[in-house]
């Protein structure tokens, strides 16, 4: 069995990678969202997954370059210890986190973020409900120009919006719940101070060419079960690497920690 010490997450640069067709289903929910205030009234879908869908296993893989991340490669093995979420653009998506019915998940973890935010719901009696919210709204050049934590308040707004929805249809308006968060202001607050040090951004996996001076990153989000209980904590880890001649260097941690209670 595969074991994610978390004591990494302050040095050493994970990726969450999928191997695989994972054969999801899950039920689409149309919505609309009306116009608030200066904010225009939009569509999106929710993508709402079944646990037992979400099941995954997980290994972890070193890379002899030491500009890459060690990857976390999501399968459909024989060992399913963990929950995996995947993203839709411009839409959410969310699952719950049924230890009840599936004792061994241990883990949960969903995509790499570059503008998503992520939110986690506590039903009173202790289920936890899991969500990924993405818009490419403002995310252009008007964005690269700010520090890297900065995000459009439309943007902001759509994001909390799908979220608020998205919960509705898990039936958590009717419940008190606690929720926590991990959003771009968050995870990417560390990387301000690179920003302002006249170092582009950019995301790995979002450029097919390295340019001079630019800071390469990513982020990823990792949940784990208190052992023993049903309680979870959830982490986000922010790591890049700067090319200031064409030459990569080695990967260093931006910045982690855990998610915000709200």
């Amino acid at each position: 069995m595969t074991v994610l010490n978390t004591d990494t997450l302050a040095d050493t640069p994970y990726q969450v990678t999928v191997s695989q067709n994972l054969g999801m289903d899950p039920t689409e929910i149309n919505h609309r969202v009306n116009r608030v205030r200066n904010y225009d009234a939009f569509d999106f879908k929710h993508y709402k997954y079944k646990c037992k869908e979400c099941l995954v296993g997980f290994r972890l893989q070193q890379t002899p370059q030491s500009y890459l991340p060690t990857k976390i490669i999501i399968d459909k093995s024989a060992l399913r210890n963990a929950v995996y979420l995947p993203y839709k653009d411009h839409n959410s998506t969310s699952v719950r986190l049924s230890i009840d019915r599936y004792p061994a998940i241990r883990y949960f973890f969903t995509d790499n973020l570059s503008g998503c935010a992520v939110f986690i719901d506590k039903r009173d009696g202790g289920h936890f409900f899991a969500y990924h919210v993405n818009t490419h709204l403002h995310s252009g050049e008007e964005s690269k120009r700010m520090v890297p934590s900065w995000q459009h308040p439309e943007a902001t707004h759509r994001l909390n919006a799908m979220h608020t929805i998205s919960s509705r249809d898990q039936r958590l308006h009717l419940n008190r719940r606690t929720r926590y968060a991990c959003t771009k202001d968050n995870y990417l607050g560390g990387a301000d101070d690179l920003k302002k040090k006249g170092k582009k951004f950019g995301w790995l996996g979002h450029k097919t060419r390295i340019l001079k001076k630019d800071l390469i990153a990513g982020t990823c989000v990792i949940g784990v079960r208190v052992r023993g209980g049903n309680d979870w904590t959830f982490y986000f880890q922010t790591w890049g690497r700067l090319d200031r001649k064409g030459v990569s260097t080695d990967l260093h941690v931006i910045d982690s920690g855990t998610f915000r209670n709200n």
